[in-house]
């Protein structure tokens, strides 16, 4: 795979991109993926099951989970994420070396100081669709509730929180900007659909 790291340029940036949110690992960064592997994985602290929404033929859609570089404060089970800083970001760059790294970290080419970098396109969802089952039995096991329950959930908080931010002239975050109109159209009754589902479907990834 190919990486793309410019030290002296993320040196002067101070990690803009670190932070806003944790990156995403890929599949191929485990050894393994099984329960308890990931488990042991959790439980060191630093990576947490994320995920994202996704679209699929238009008005459907889907919510694919994925481990991700855990950000600060947050929980192990971070679906609907409030973003960084990651928990690896310190004074002096990434705790983890080139080899620990999440693989969509590296995939982030340095072109400007303060940002934006260039996100090399990585369809993340789909990667990570073969293994949807165990995650979602990961977060049953964490949260004792289904995936698309801690999800709905967690949108409607977020509801809450950006229209208080709204009603006071309180800046939203770049997170919630990105995600604001995505938030109203899931919770808008679109038609759910479980990843395992979907696994032979043609994704439009959101």
């Amino acid at each position: 795979m190919e990486k793309y790291i410019d030290y002296e340029m993320c040196k002067k940036c101070g990690g803009v991109c670190c932070k806003q949110n944790g990156c995403v690992y890929l599949p191929k960064d485990f050894k393994s993926l099984e329960a308890s592997e990931i488990i042991k994985e959790l439980d060191k602290g630093k990576i947490s099951i994320s995920g994202q929404p996704v679209n699929f033929f238009m008005n459907n859609w889907t919510y694919i989970p994925y481990l991700r570089a855990r950000n600060k404060d947050a929980e192990i089970v971070d679906l609907i994420t409030n973003g960084g800083p990651c928990i690896n970001l310190t004074d002096s760059g990434c705790s983890l070396s080139e080899n620990e790294r999440p693989s969509c970290g590296l995939l982030v080419k340095p072109v400007k100081i303060g940002g934006p970098c260039e996100k090399i396109k990585k369809d993340v969802g789909i990667e990570w669709l073969e293994y949807s089952n165990v995650l979602e039995s990961l977060i049953k096991l964490y949260t004792n509730k289904d995936m698309i329950d801690v999800v709905v959930s967690q949108i409607s908080e977020k509801i809450v929180s950006i229209k208080k931010k709204i009603n006071n002239n309180i800046p939203l975050s770049e997170i919630e900007k990105l995600n604001m109109q995505w938030y109203y159209q899931i919770m808008a009754n679109k038609p759910y659909y479980e990843p395992d589902e979907v696994k032979n479907m043609t994704l439009i990834l959101h």
